[in-house]
Formats: C-alpha cells, sequence, structure tokens
C-alpha cells in the first residue's frame, strides 16, 4: 500500500501487481524458513459429540451475547467493504482524484491503522476494556464517515482517514477477542464463523454501496455507513449490560 502512489507514478499498471506478488513469495520463502512447525503429534484424540452444524447453531442463536458480537462484526466489514470500492469512484467525481492520489489517501489509512494497531490499541484496552473500546472505535467510524461524505477539500478528507481509520483499527482486534473469550464453542468453529460473517458483509457491502452510489448519490453511502454504525451502538448496548 505504501509503494502503490510510487509505482503509480511510473504510469506502468501492471508494476504493482508484481510488487504484491513480490511480496507473496518473500513471504512464502520466510515462512518456510523460519516459522517453527508444531511437533509431531503421534495420535489425535478427537472430541466426541462434535456437531458439524455449529455455524448454522450460532445463526440460529444471534439474539445472544456472541450472535450480537458477530453481527457488530458484519457492519465493520459491511461499511469497510462498501468504502474500499466506493471511494475510488467519489474520489474521482468530487476531488478529480487520479489513481495516485487515491494511493495516498490509503496508504494514509494503513499508516494509521499499522502505528494504532502497534502502539495504541493495547493501551486503549488496558484503560477502557474491550466493550468501551468497541464503542469508542464505532464513534470515530461515524464521525469518520460522516466527515468524508461532506468533506469540502483535501484537509477534511484527510482528517476523515485518520479518524476512521483509528476507530477501524481499533474496532476489529476488540471485538476478535471479544467473540474468543465470550463464546462457548471450540476455538475453530468460532473463528470459522467469525470470518464467515466477514466473508459475507464483503459480499454485499460493495454490491449495496455501489447500487447507493448509482441511485441516489456519490456521498450517500458513507451516510449510510454511518447510519448502519449508530444503529450498531444499541447492539453495543445489549453486550455491555449482559453479565
Amino acid at each position: 500500500m505504501l509503494m502503490l502512489p510510487i509505482l503509480r507514478r511510473k504510469k506502468n499498471g501492471q508494476a504493482p501487481f508484481f510488487v504484491a506478488a513480490a511480496i507473496a513469495f518473500i513471504n512464502f520463502v520466510f515462512t518456510g524458513l523460519f516459522l517453527p512447525a508444531n511437533k509431531k503429534i503421534k495420535s489425535v484424540k478427537m472430541e466426541e459429540n462434535v456437531s458439524y452444524f455449529n455455524f448454522l447453531r450460532i445463526i440460529k442463536n444471534l439474539k445472544s451475547e456472541v450472535g450480537y458480537l458477530f453481527i457488530l462484526f458484519f457492519i465493520a466489514a459491511f461499511t469497510l467493504s462498501s468504502l474500499e470500492i466506493i471511494f475510488p469512484l467519489f474520489a474521482q467525481k468530487k476531488f478529480q482524484f487520479n489513481e495516485t492520489n487515491i494511493g495516498f489517501f490509503f496508504t494514509l489509512i494503513g499508516i494509521t491503522v499499522g502505528f494504532t494497531q502497534g502502539v495504541l490499541v493495547g493501551k486503549v484496552v488496558k484503560r477502557f476494556g474491550e466493550v468501551r473500546t468497541v464503542a469508542i472505535a464505532a464513534l470515530c467510524m461515524i464521525i469518520g464517515y460522516s466527515a468524508l461524505a461532506i468533506s469540502p477539500n483535501v484537509v477534511l478528507l484527510g482528517f476523515s482517514a485518520v479518524v476512521l481509520a483509528f476507530g477501524i483499527a481499533l474496532n476489529e482486534p476488540s471485538l476478535a477477542a471479544l467473540i474468543s473469550s465470550r463464546s462457548k464453542e471450540s476455538q475453530g468453529v468460532t473463528l470459522g464463523a467469525t470470518w464467515s460473517f466477514d466473508s459475507l458483509a464483503r459480499i454485499i457491502g460493495p454490491a449495496f454501496g455501489g447500487f447507493l452510489y448509482a441511485s441516489v448519490g456519490a456521498s450517500f453511502p458513507f451516510f449510510i455507513n454511518s447510519l448502519v454504525l449508530i444503529l450498531s451502538l444499541l447492539i453495543w448496548s445489549k453486550i455491555k449490560n449482559a453479565k
């Protein structure tokens, strides 16, 4: 992400893909050489009474505390996937951004997310706890999407990117930790269900955002994102009050 704007300056549309492939290959090599392998296990005892339809049971119990957490995870992924697809169109139409400008916007988001998750998220969670951190993240994303929708200039656009990225960076690890600690299912089932909701959101989000962009207006998808996140705070209140 950091290299994308520089590569686009070269007017070579293929360069970002070659660089991404090279980074993936380097990651593969380092994983094979340096990631320690688990010790061989001679025998594995299968857990009895394992249901292969646990995910369906989770769907049926969305009104439970963990179900509410899954919904919050879905909402966050839904709004983010909409942003990733709609923002380039929005920026080109409103600010006449080219590929390089759009790349710098996402680079700013990437730097903010990296700094927040690497330095700040632990301190915020320690100070406020995971449940309150999720609410802080939602408020930041609401402000970020709203500011993005009404941005009259690039300065406010940059501000919205930083606030939005801060909220995104706080939200995902806090929600994942809450889901993991409060689920009664096995860790494998819980993890699979979590990322299934994420995948579903990434299918629906871009399509819904694109529909709103084309039928209502360029800024409307971001207003809807803010509205959905406001509604998510009602769901958060159920988690907050759960014992």
